[in-house]
């Protein structure tokens, strides 16, 4: 029976844990009495400073396990501590002053079940001290996808998702997310790889007061956080201006609104309706594996969520571009970013260049990843950088096999950069994707990035790592609340990974052929001096080969890491000359990563590391916990200062290889 193939299935149910002791037994009591039976709970304590985890440790429970952390993480590292543990095919989400009613999980799991497609889910929501009185939730993916610039598709308390997809996706918590929000970040990233809904049913009761983690803090600033990444993931403008007119259209008002503002907020409405959606849909629908047959994608009730008075619709298909009259909002110069945000299927031209240099073990899979992306419109460049091996026959070979897609053209070793140059030079597309020869593209990858790059100038990509030596691959997204950060914290994709505007790159000066190393971020670092507007695209899409040897980042890694403070401290200094208040944070972040540098480049020369400390860090510096920066090396560090730190923990690594 399909009951008792449920009744097989391991759910397992997380419950972050944050001073939450007089709710803890109602709520804990209402998960052990479910009709579902089969399932483990994962308490996770956040250094909670009521009687929180002694309460959770009375429990008897044996389906109960307790994580209790070290620091406090707040609700986004809480959660995903417990979704790491979790070992069920579902994951249940559960907050720790709500009540489930008896038959939830039964429910959810049944309707997961049925729905392979889905990977998350949740339901409507009766407050707790109001009964009858309910949150209702939006119900099928299509209209989740057209609120979610106005509202959260799943309500927290009523989640549970496939915990094979969150895997399979790299789709987690970040401990850098903001505490108010959190929720809301995540499933953005979760609409880029899968459909989610919820049941027509209310499952949880709400509890609303002050022990909720919104209460008394400051509503406007934490909504301006919020949005700020919204609008971002939808390809909106963030600024002050567009914020504001964004948190009117959630009924979020300050003050009363002027009639200019009114009309304003009419306008602003119908201008987010006609585009950005429409387009934020069509990478959400391309990013989902196999075809998936919504039929036309309605907006009305995106409008119903904002309030929009002008009652206007917008659809698409996806199967074919949509007829709506959109524009860029705001309006966009170039014709062909006007084209395709009017439906109009003027393709864009991609280039792709591949510098070589003695690989002919990888380039062919390399090139050939290139010539399989799903975007049409494209040319690779293979430029042989002086190779001795056979790299040149095998990509003479493969621009034969494919005349009138790919050419080859030859230099003196002159190093990537000027390889790199010397293929934009020959490059005839609009677009610009420069390919390590070991690397490998996704099929997918191009095309979804020139959606994403309406009114941008660089595109910053995921990708995954991929090691010779057998280690598991690891994936690295960018950090896409801020730009400089991303840069800082070396987070803003890497060469293969992104895609560029070619007139952006020809503006900056193309690449610097002096440098040996941190050569991407650089360009980056200078398309942003000149104002580049960024695009995110968290979907993995390529492959980056990590190899133990051959690789040019192995070689003179002393030098490298000289090269990286100078770039680094650059970094910092046009942020102090910007403006140093409005970039505190980031020139903080970025005085403890030319520490952890100078560390590093301390174990290749120690002198040289003792000048740049002493050069680029500001008197008084102090630095903070890290992985690689211990309570010990920091008491030491107070004490003795940096130079003797370093005697220290270099003696302490002889004596412990360990």
């Amino acid at each position: 029976m399909v009951g008792e193939n449920r009744e097989a299935m391991k759910v397992s149910v997380v419950v972050p844990v944050y001073n939450k002791a007089p709710y803890l037994k109602e709520c804990f009591d209402s998960i052990f009495s479910q009709s579902f039976r089969h399932f483990e709970v994962i308490a996770v304590d956040d250094r909670s400073t009521d009687d929180s985890l002694a309460l959770l440790r009375g429990m008897a429970d044996p389906r109960l396990r307790i994580i209790e952390l070290d620091r406090n993480l707040g609700p986004a590292g809480c959660a995903q501590r417990g979704f790491d543990a979790a070992t069920g095919e579902y994951i249940v989400r559960m907050d720790a002053d709500d009540v489930m009613l008896p038959h939830r999980i039964d429910r959810q799991v049944a309707f997961m079940d049925e729905n392979p497609m889905i990977g998350a889910s949740g339901s409507h929501m009766e407050l707790y001290h109001e009964a009858g009185v309910f949150r209702v939730a939006i119900l099928n993916d299509r209209d989740c996808r057209s609120a979610s610039l106005f509202h959260i598709p799943i309500y927290q308390p009523t989640s549970i998702y496939r915990r094979s997809t969150l895997l399979e996706h790299n789709v987690r918590f970040d401990d850098a997310w903001p505490r108010y929000g959190e929720d809301w970040f995540f499933q953005l990233r979760l609409l880029k790889v899968t459909q989610v809904a919820n049941i027509d049913e209310a499952l949880v009761r709400y509890r609303v007061g002050q022990q909720n983690i919104s209460y008394g803090r400051d509503n406007y600033a934490d909504l301006r956080t919020l949005f700020t990444e919204v609008l971002l993931w939808y390809g909106l403008p963030a600024d002050d201006a567009h914020l504001k007119q964004h948190l009117h259209a959630i009924k979020f008002y300050p003050a009363r609104l002027q009639p200019q503002e009114v009309a304003e907020l009419k306008e602003y409405t119908r201008s987010c309706v006609r585009t950005c959606i429409a387009r934020a849909f069509s990478i959400a629908m391309r990013s989902i594996s196999g075809s998936i047959a919504y039929g036309t994608i309605s907006l009305t009730s995106c409008l119903a969520s904002a309030g929009a008075p002008c009652g206007a619709t917008c659809a698409m298909t996806t199967d074919r571009p949509s007829t709506s009259a959109a524009t860029c909002y705001p309006p966009c110069s170039r014709a062909r970013c006007t084209a395709r945000a009017s439906g109009r299927n003027e393709p864009m031209k991609v280039s792709v260049i591949i510098p070589c240099l003695n690989v002919d073990a990888h380039v062919e899979a390399t090139v050939r990843s290139a010539l399989a992306q799903t975007h049409s419109d494209l040319e690779v460049i293979a430029v042989d950088d002086g190779s001795t091996d056979g790299t040149r026959i095998v990509l003479e070979r493969l621009a034969t096999e494919h005349r009138g897609r790919m050419m080859v053209i030859g230099q003196s070793n002159r190093g990537a950069c000027a390889a790199r140059n010397a293929g934009v030079s020959v490059s005839t597309g609009d677009w610009l994707q420069f390919l390590d020869a070991d690397d490998r593209l996704l099929p997918g990858k191009v095309e979804r990035q020139l959606v994403l790059a309406v009114d941008a100038d660089v595109v910053v990509g995921s990708f995954r790592n991929v090691f010779d030596d057998g280690r598991a691959p690891t994936v690295v997204q960018p950090l896409t609340a801020d730009p400089w950060e991303s840069l800082v914290r070396t987070r803003m994709g890497t060469t293969s990974a992104n895609l560029f505007r070619r007139e952006a790159v020809l503006e900056a000066g193309g690449w610097d052929e002096s440098l040996h190393s941190s050569q991407d971020y650089d360009l980056l670092f200078r398309l942003l001096k000149r104002g580049a507007r960024i695009a995110w695209d968290e979907a993995v899409g390529c492959e980056v080969l990590k190899r133990r040897s051959g690789s040019i980042s192995r070689t003179n890694e002393g030098g490298n890491w000289k090269r990286y403070l100078e770039l680094r401290c650059a970094m910092r200094d046009h942020l102090r000359a910007r403006d140093p208040q409005l970039h505190a944070r980031v020139i903080a972040i970025c005085d403890q990563y030319l520490f952890r540098g100078i560390r590093v480049l301390s174990k290749h020369d120690r002198q040289a590391a003792q000048g740049a400390f002493e050069r680029m860090l500001p008197p008084g510096f102090v630095p903070e916990r890290h992985t690689a920066t211990s309570p010990l090396y920091i008491l030491a560090f107070k004490l003795l200062g940096f130079h003797r730190a370093e005697r220290l923990s270099a003696l302490m690594r002889r004596t412990d290889p360990s």
